[in-house]
């Protein structure tokens, strides 16, 4: 079997149309990996974004949370004083003697 110049020429215009359907779909391969990357980097940057605004309002709703404690503690706190404010008033009434007590009865 003898090869003839046009067959050789039929040929390589063959292989060229081939090795250019091949670029083709390697870089159409090539693009789809990017794009699915950039599309993967923007739903991760969404996440991060969404756990971010969570951890924040987390951490607000904490901040609130032992603000609220402290401001029941220190209400607390201003009651004790005041009621043993008023119980120093009250004691002061009373007359006060180291020898004689704390119970006097006047009734005698």
């Amino acid at each position: 079997m003898a090869v003839s110049p046009i067959d050789l020429q039929t040929n390589m215009g063959h292989m060229h149309d081939v090795a250019k359907q091949a670029q083709s779909r390697a870089e159409n391969l090539l693009n789809q990996h990017q794009f699915l990357d950039r599309e993967s980097e923007l739903e991760s940057n969404r996440h991060k974004d969404r756990v971010d605004a969570n951890r924040e309002s987390d951490e607000s709703r904490m901040e609130s949370a032992k603000e609220r404690e402290s401001r029941e503690k220190n209400k607390k706190k201003q009651d004790q004083t005041l009621k043993s404010t008023k119980k120093d008033d009250q004691d002061s009434d009373k007359p006060h003697d180291p020898l004689l007590g704390n119970n006097i009865d006047f009734t005698r």
